[in-house]
Formats: structure tokens, C-alpha cells, sequence
């Protein structure tokens, strides 16, 4: 699922939700922004693969501000010292970890694409 993370977003500390990210969450079981209600953070472990394909541990928050109409939101730590707006974010679920990668920094080559595999094997 790609996401795209905007400048303003990236100073709030807020990614939005956007619809297709909702409802591979959903259909993952593994989030669902229709039952959260407003105000309530969600905050989960996740996995962020570093430009070389390293598994890097991050904490993840899912949630519906009290303001507006709640718009679902994503954020994920420190987001904004490893992304820039604009950005090409890779998310996925794989076995019930939520997974993200800066496609945009993501190395080609060889090596970083085999840690990437056995990272994606020790998960599955």
C-alpha cells in the first residue's frame, strides 16, 4: 500500500489514513478506523526497513483526533528523520506486524534486496 507523507503532516507528527490504507487494515484485521472512536490512540510495534533492508523496531500510532470529523491518522516514530515529503512509503502487513519502507530511499542493490527477502521470510 503506498502513502505518500506531506510536508505539514511530517511537522504534526500526522500522516493521513487514507482510504486504501484503511481498508487493507481492515481487511488484514488488523485495524479498524470505522470502530475507533475520536480521541483514541491506538499504539502498536511495527518493523521500518532501513534503506539497506534492515528490520528496524518502530512504535506505530493509529488513531481519530477529537477535532473535525475525526479523520483517520497514521503516524509512525520518528517518521520524520527517515522521510521527506513526498516521499514513496511502502506499508504492509505481513503475518500481524505492520511494516513500512521509504521507497524512495530504498537501496537497489543486491544486498539490500536479500536482507529485505530474509527479513520478509523471518516474518511470514
Amino acid at each position: 500500500m503506498p502513502l505518500s507523507p506531506t510536508e505539514t503532516g511530517l511537522k504534526k507528527h500526522i500522516i493521513d489514513a487514507v482510504i486504501p490504507l484503511r481498508d487493507m487494515l481492515h481487511t488484514k484485521k488488523f485495524h479498524d478506523y470505522a470502530e475507533q472512536k475520536q480521541g483514541i490512540i491506538r499504539r502498536v510495534g511495527g518493523i521500518r526497513l532501513s534503506p539497506e533492508g534492515h528490520p528496524i523496531p518502530i512504535k506505530v500510532s493509529l488513531y481519530r483526533p477529537v477535532t473535525k470529523q475525526g479523520d483517520p491518522r497514521i503516524w509512525f516514530q520518528r517518521a520524520n528523520e527517515w522521510c521527506r515529503p513526498g516521499d514513496m512509503l511502502g506499508v504492509f502487513i505481513l503475518g500481524d506486524i505492520l511494516h513500512v519502507v521509504n521507497l524512495s530511499t530504498f537501496s537497489s542493490s543486491d544486498a539490500a534486496f536479500e536482507r529485505l527477502d530474509q527479513t520478509l521470510q523471518n516474518q511470514g
